[in-house]
């Protein structure tokens, strides 16, 4: 069921009287009163979302919340374009539009469905952002009627979620069809992907995109940014970037990759280094190991050793106790009355069957990476023992 905030005047009444009520408890008691229930269940969580935007009174439905850009990667998106005027095409929540509004003299919100459009109205109100105007219509009607814009921004949603592999042309609005009218609307171009979507398929849908960012925050890729902009000093190239430390490896999407350095000597290795999700997932692990000075254990995963031990940028960094050849015979005994974390890559089992096959639970005694080193016939396979991860810096 479909709510608007401001149509029921008394439900954050309610909601205080019930705050801190599970939403599934709440909802049996007072089964028409979906506001107050869906608040219950997405309040807690929006102040970890927004920390500092979640204020009382901003209303939430799951569906959109979970759908939303969170504060911090909403804020560094704002932070990388600016100017008079952006259409935000596909506004959702609102979230997007309200980090927009602190960048241009005027955001337009767009979103042809009415719920999202209601939430995103109460929302900026609460923090009061009087220079963002909202337009309940299709991106196809803004495109017809609103003002050219210095920005476009838009986060197109998929037709059938349940597809695993899909093209923007499978999504709402349906951006190469409609990308012509885009080009010609403004000057610069923003589209939002899923973490899942591939790379190499977005530069053959849309091959005039010149700037393609993977954000990941605390190690875990949130979203894709593709960018479209004519005479950009950033074009042609991927970037990493890992929030919060604001973190950036790039490359140039055209420029051939290094061959990967295989280290030879492991008695000197001190640490097993597993790049961000953000490096792996743009392709930049081998620009990464170059700037670090990393080696890589062997040609097939993305595990890297170094002879230090000392934080790395945009990685996470374990202390190498030992590297041992995989014997689970030996490696059981070993793990007796231990509690381990178990990764893998490039080995033939799965961490649920090292698990089970070595007789031993999960805990944080020590961290084993069971991968594979250069060998004829065949590679060897290991196990790099390490303890826990080097702490970042904030």
């Amino acid at each position: 069921m479909d709510f608007d905030p401001s149509a029921d005047a008394q439900w954050f009444s309610r909601y205080e009287q019930a705050r801190g009520t599970d939403a599934r408890q709440y909802l049996l008691s007072s089964p028409n009163d979906i506001v107050v229930s869906e608040q219950l269940h997405c309040y807690p969580r929006a102040e970890n979302k927004f920390p500092t935007w979640h204020k009382d009174g901003m209303t939430y439905t799951r569906l959109a919340f979970e759908q939303s850009s969170g504060e911090i990667v909403a804020k560094y998106k704002a932070s990388q374009v600016s100017g008079s005027t952006l259409l935000d095409l596909s506004g959702g929540l609102g979230i997007d539009s309200l980090a927009f509004s602190f960048s241009f003299d005027e955001v337009h919100y767009v979103d042809r469905a009415e719920q999202p459009f209601n939430l995103a109205r109460n929302n900026h109100q609460i923090h009061t952002r009087d220079n963002i105007r909202h337009h309940h219509m299709s991106a196809e009607e803004a495109l017809s009627q609103l003002p050219d814009a210095d920005w476009i921004y838009i986060d197109p949603s998929r037709r059938n979620p349940g597809k695993r592999v899909f093209l923007l042309s499978d999504s709402e609005p349906d951006v190469p069809a409609l990308w012509d009218r885009l080009l010609a609307k403004s000057r610069g171009i923003i589209i939002k992907l899923s973490p899942l979507y591939d790379l190499a398929a977005l530069r053959e849908e849309l091959p005039e995109i010149t700037r393609i960012q993977v954000v990941s925050v605390g190690g875990e890729v949130k979203e894709i940014l593709a960018y479209a902009q004519k005479n950009s000093t950033k074009s042609n190239t991927i970037e990493a970037v890992c929030l919060p430390q604001n973190t950036v490896y790039s490359s140039s999407l055209d420029e051939n990759k290094p061959p990967r350095t295989v280290r030879s000597d492991f008695a000197t290795s001190k640490s097993l280094i597993v790049p961000d999700a953000a490096v792996i997932k743009s392709g930049l692990t081998t620009t990464f190991a170059a700037v670090n000075s990393l080696e890589f254990v062997n040609h097939n995963t993305d595990y890297l050793l170094s002879s230090e031990t000392r934080p790395v940028p945009g990685a996470s960094v374990y202390p190498i106790s030992e590297i041992l050849p995989y014997k689970p015979k030996e490696l059981k005994k070993w793990l007796k009355g231990k509690r381990v974390n178990i990764h893998q890559r490039g080995f033939p089992l799965t961490p649920s069957e090292l698990y089970k096959k070595l007789n031993t639970d999960m805990g944080d005694d020590y961290h084993l990476f069971f991968t594979n080193v250069p060998s004829r016939p065949k590679p060897n396979l290991i196990v790099v023992i390490t303890s826990s991860a080097l702490r970042n810096e904030p």
